[in-house]
C-alpha cells in the first residue's frame, strides 16, 4: 500500500492491535502518523466510514489523505455531509441538530480524531454513533476538567500506544530540541510584548534560512508581534479558505514565518516546519 513506506512497522502494530481489539484508542504523537492510521484502518475494513473532526481545516486534510493514500475517488467522499464511501464531519456537525441523520446510518467504521474532545457535553451525542468497528485518535488524552477517562468509556480502551521518544529514536520523527528562553519582569503589557518582539526578532535571524512558526494564545500580542516583524498571522477570524491557502503557502515555501493562533493546537499537518517560537499559552 501507498501508506507503509510513510509509517512503517509501528503502523502494522496500530493496525494489528486496532483488528485484534476493534473498538478503542491509538496514541502517537505528533507527527506520528495519526491520519495515516486511521485511514489506513478504514481501507483494511472497508466503508462505510464516518470520522468525526475538531474543524473543517482538519477534515480538508483527512479528505486529501483518503485520496491521496486510499485511492478513494472524489465522489465517494464528503466533508460534513454524508459521502457513499467516506463521510467527514465536525464534532459540531455530528452532535449538532443533523445528528440524527449520522444516528441513522449504518457505519462500518467512526474515526474519532482529537478524540479527547469527545467528553464534552457539547460533543457527548457523536459517541452515540454505533458503528462495527471505533477507533480513537490522540496525541494528548489530556483533558483540563480531568474527564479524559471518560473516553475509554464512549470508545474503547487503549490499543496502542508509544512515545515521542520511541519514534525520534527510532527515526520516525525529527529529534525536537526545546529551550526556554526567560524575559524580564514587565510593568506593563506594552513592555512585556516589546520584550518578546525582540527575541522573536533575534530568532528570527538566527533561524533565516529555516520554515518557522510563531504560535500563541495571546491574539493581541501574537498579531502585534507579526505586524511589527512583517509575517502574517492565521487566527479563528479567517475563514477557512483563507487558512487553508496560508497552510498551503508555508508548505510550499512561499511563507517562511508564519504565526498561528489557537487554530493551530490541534491537528494541523505542516511537516516542514523546522523551528517553533511559542509567545504565550495557558501552560
Amino acid at each position: 500500500p501507498r501508506w507503509a513506506s510513510r509509517a512503517g512497522h509501528k503502523l502494522e502494530a496500530a493496525l494489528d492491535a486496532f483488528a485484534r481489539g476493534r473498538h478503542g484508542l491509538v496514541l502517537l504523537p505528533c507527527g506520528g502518523g495519526k491520519t495515516v492510521v486511521g485511514v489506513a484502518a478504514a481501507a483494511m475494513v472497508g466503508g462505510p466510514i464516518l470520522v468525526v473532526v475538531p474543524s473543517r481545516m482538519i477534515a480538508n486534510q483527512w479528505h486529501d489523505t483518503f485520496i491521496s493514500t486510499a485511492g478513494v475517488e472524489r465522489d465517494d467522499i464528503a466533508v460534513n455531509r454524508i459521502g457513499r464511501r467516506v463521510s467527514i464531519v465536525t464534532y459540531h456537525t455530528a452532535a449538532g441538530r443533523t445528528a440524527g441523520n449520522l444516528l441513522a446510518q449504518d457505519w462500518r467504521m467512526v474515526i474519532y480524531d482529537e478524540v479527547q474532545s469527545l467528553p464534552a457535553d457539547t460533543f457527548r451525542l457523536a459517541a452515540q454513533i454505533q458503528a462495527d468497528y471505533r477507533l480513537g485518535l490522540t496525541a494528548t488524552l489530556v483533558r483540563e476538567d480531568g474527564r479524559e477517562r471518560e473516553v475509554a468509556a464512549l470508545v474503547g480502551p487503549p490499543l496502542f500506544d508509544i512515545s515521542w521518544r520511541e519514534l525520534e529514536r527510532q527515526g520516525w520523527i525529527a529529534p525536537a530540541h526545546c529551550v526556554e528562553i526567560r524575559v524580564p519582569l514587565a510593568v506593563n503589557e506594552r513592555e512585556a510584548l516589546r520584550y518578546r518582539i525582540s527575541i522573536v526578532e533575534r530568532l528570527l535571524v538566527r533561524h533565516e534560512s529555516e520554515p518557522t512558526l510563531v504560535v500563541g494564545t495571546r491574539l493581541a500580542g501574537l498579531v502585534g508581534t507579526g505586524e511589527r516583524l512583517g509575517f502574517p498571522v492565521v487566527t479563528g477570524r479567517d475563514g477557512v479558505d483563507m487558512r487553508a491557502q496560508m497552510l498551503d503557502r508555508f508548505r510550499a515555501g512561499d511563507i517562511r514565518v508564519l504565526g498561528l493562533s489557537r487554530i493551530g493546537s490541534v491537528g494541523i499537518d505542516l511537516p516542514d516546519a523546522a523551528v517553533l517560537i511559542q509567545v504565550s499559552g495557558t501552560f
